[in-house]
């Protein structure tokens, strides 16, 4: 995420970039893996669709409500009639003129891969699960990380006692950058997901989901233990918690098929690694198939985001990513075949120091460039914006 360009100011560390494991990170070496002990969902019979979480996602969503509840009485009120109409206005012009041509590219480009992954890692996330969800839609785990705190649910007994315009002001804020340019600004996430109304990404989380056709069957504090183990936590408890994330149980509401969204809170500079090794060994056991990169702020350019760097690398059998995720050299070896797709120049002006000649080189013949319909990433005006599909080549048996 984009404030992780802190990081680039205060840790200007010279660490090697090509080792997986640093001998200084304590609890890595020689040690098994501690494999995350939540397992992928079965298909059941019914879900109860009722819940607190996602009839708060729905609220906030702007979206009708499925059962009577405590909320269902606040849909009259013209604060709430009013943000769902505004809502409506702008998830209507994103669709339009960005989110559709995203379902279309992905059913062309990548529907020969989409099936295989069922795992999905998307580290520099933020709260980004709208993008996540559109490019691999059928993931039944997504695991994503920002450096902004999760949060908690909203207070239901606060929407029925307030005035709502407030809070949805607060909504739209948050949101504004995300709908309109595709990803999170640093400076509106320091105050968006800090604020009395929205105390993380939660919030927005669930939103994407509800408007992404999701019912949320459960929200849960998680942690990672010092052996590097996930654990479910009480939100009464969770202030003690390093790496404090959630567990979002969902399902879409034309399946009964279960998923799980995983969003942690954490420094993933190789600092931050030494300093909490629990969440090294806890990413470094994980199985995931793909990695989804986008607006990363160059910083696996640097040297000490290698960790996080060569975790994807190792582990992934298909990368996803803009040019400001892994750097372009990394996949000039027998190891992976690119596909690269839209157009590229240089970087925007504030990363003007991460050009590729090497990825710009990829550009030279027209003829092995696919299209890309859309804006994305930082440079997020429609045909000025990049993309790259790196796949693993496995070894023949």
């Amino acid at each position: 995420m984009k404030n992780y360009i802190l990081y680039i100011l205060l840790f200007s560390i010279n660490i090697g970039c090509s080792s997986n494991v640093d001998p200084k990170v304590k609890n890595t070496q020689g040690i098994q893996k501690n494999i995350d002990t939540t397992t992928i969902s079965k298909p059941i019979a019914t879900v109860n669709r009722n819940t607190n979480p996602n009839r708060i996602a729905k609220f906030i969503a702007g979206l009708e409500q499925i059962d009577s509840n405590e909320l269902t009485h606040l849909q009259s009120r013209s604060d709430w009639k009013n943000f769902k109409m505004v809502f409506d206005s702008l998830w209507f012009k994103m669709e339009t003129n960005r989110l559709n041509k995203q379902k279309d590219w992905v059913k062309e480009n990548m529907k020969a891969i989409t099936p295989e992954i069922d795992f999905l890692f998307y580290p520099f996330s933020g709260a980004d699960f709208l993008n996540s969800n559109v490019f691999f839609p059928n993931a039944k785990k997504t695991i994503m990380i920002g450096l902004e705190p999760a949060g908690t649910l909203p207070d239901m007994n606060k929407f029925s006692k307030d005035s709502l315009d407030k809070y949805f002001n607060n909504i739209r804020n948050s949101l504004y950058s995300i709908l309109k340019f595709s990803f999170y600004r640093t400076n509106s996430m320091a105050k968006d997901f800090k604020s009395e109304d929205i105390n993380g990404t939660l919030p927005n989380i669930l939103i994407f989901l509800a408007r992404n056709g999701n019912d949320v069957i459960d929200v849960e504090p998680t942690t990672i233990d010092a052996k590097g183990n996930l654990k479910i936590k009480k939100f009464s408890d969770f202030k003690k918690s390093k790496n404090k994330g959630v567990k979002i149980t969902y399902c879409s509401n034309k399946s009964d098929t279960l998923r799980e969204l995983y969003y942690f809170s954490g420094d993933i500079s190789n600092l931050g690694f030494k300093n909490d090794s629990s969440f090294y060994v806890y990413l470094n056991s994980l199985d995931f198939e793909a990695t989804f990169l986008k607006s990363a702020s160059f910083l696996m350019h640097k040297d000490y985001f290698s960790y996080i760097r060569n975790i994807i690398l190792n582990k992934s059998e298909y990368i996803l990513q803009d040019d400001s995720g892994v750097p372009f050299r990394f996949f000039q070896n027998k190891t992976w075949q690119t596909k690269v797709f839209g157009t590229y120049d240089k970087p925007i002006s504030l990363f003007s120091n991460y050009f590729q000649k090497d990825f710009k080189d990829a550009y030279k013949d027209s003829t092995k460039v696919g299209k890309l319909p859309f804006g994305i990433g930082y440079d997020w005006k429609p045909n000025q914006s990049n993309l790259t599909l790196a796949t693993k080549i496995r070894a023949k048996k």
